[in-house]
C-alpha cells in the first residue's frame, strides 16, 4: 500500500488506523494477507520548487496534461519491483500479490503493473490518475494485441479539488479501452482523502480476488 506526495509508509498505516473504524487491517491479517508499507525516498520536487520532499516521482505539473517525467516514474517503479521479487522470494505467487495506494501510490501502482503486468494479481488506485502523455499507456494503447493485466480498482472523491475526479476517470476509461478490467467507484462527498467506506471496498475486493485465486488453485492442484 504505496502512500501519497509528502507521506511515508509509516505515515500511510498511522492513517489508515485512524480512519478505520472496523479492524479492516486485522481482518486482512487474519485472512492470510501482509500488508506492507514501503517508503518512496526523497527526491527534489519541482512543484515544491526543487526542495527535497518524500515522492515517488518528480511533477511538471499537477494537472494531467502536463508532461509525465518518466525517468523518475521509472526509478521507482525498479525500486518497487525489487520489493516484489522480495516477497516472491519467500513463496508467494505474482497472482496473490497485489499493489496499490493513495493519491501519486495509487498513480505508481498503475505504473508499475502497465509495465510489468504479470508481477501482480491485482492493482488498486485511490484518488489517483496517469498523465496524458504516460509513457507506459500510451505504449499499451499503441498495441493491436494487448498484454493480460491484472484487475484493477479505482475509487475517488467526488468532492475533490485537489485530484479531480474527472482526472481519475479518464485515466479508468483509457485503460478499459485498451482492454483492462476496471472498477471505478466514485465516493460521494469524499474530497482528498482516504474514508472508512473506501477502505471497506477496496478491502472487500482484494479478499474476494484472493478467495476467487484460492478456489480456483483448490480445484486445479496448484500450490
Amino acid at each position: 500500500f504505496l502512500h501519497g506526495s509528502g507521506d511515508s509508509g509509516k505515515g500511510l498505516r498511522q492513517y489508515w488506523e485512524a480512519v478505520d473504524r472496523t479492524g479492516l487491517l486485522s481482518t486482512l491479517r487474519d485472512s492470510g494477507v501482509a500488508v506492507y508499507f514501503p517508503d518512496s525516498g526523497v527526491r527534489p520536487y519541482r512543484l515544491a520548487g526543487g526542495q527535497p520532499v518524500s515522492v515517488w516521482f518528480d511533477r511538471t505539473g499537477l494537472p494531467p496534461s502536463s508532461p509525465e517525467d518518466t525517468a523518475s516514474v521509472e526509478d521507482s517503479v525498479d525500486r518497487l519491483m525489487r520489493l516484489i521479487s522480495d516477497i516472491k522470494a519467500t513463496g508467494v505467487q505474482a497472482e496473490r500479490i497485489a499493489v496499490g495506494g493513495f493519491s501519486m501510490g495509487g498513480g505508481i501502482a498503475l505504473q508499475l503493473a502497465l509495465r510489468h503486468p504479470k508481477s501482480v494479481g491485482a492493482v488498486f488506485a485511490l484518488s489517483s490518475y496517469l498523465c496524458d502523455d504516460a509513457a507506459a499507456l500510451l505504449k499499451l494503447e499503441a498495441l493491436q494485441t494487448p498484454p493480460a493485466l491484472p484487475p484493477i480498482f479505482m475509487a475517488h472523491g467526488e468532492a475533490d479539488n485537489f485530484i479531480r475526479t474527472s482526472w481519475g476517470q479518464r485515466t479508468a476509461a483509457r485503460l478499459k479501452a485498451s482492454g483492462c478490467k476496471v472498477d471505478f467507484v466514485p465516493l460521494r462527498g469524499a474530497r482528498h482523502e482516504l474514508t472508512t467506506t473506501e477502505l471497506a471496498l477496496v478491502s472487500k475486493w482484494l479478499l474476494g480476488i484472493l478467495d476467487s485465486r484460492q478456489e480456483s488453485c483448490a480445484a486445479n492442484g496448484c500450490a
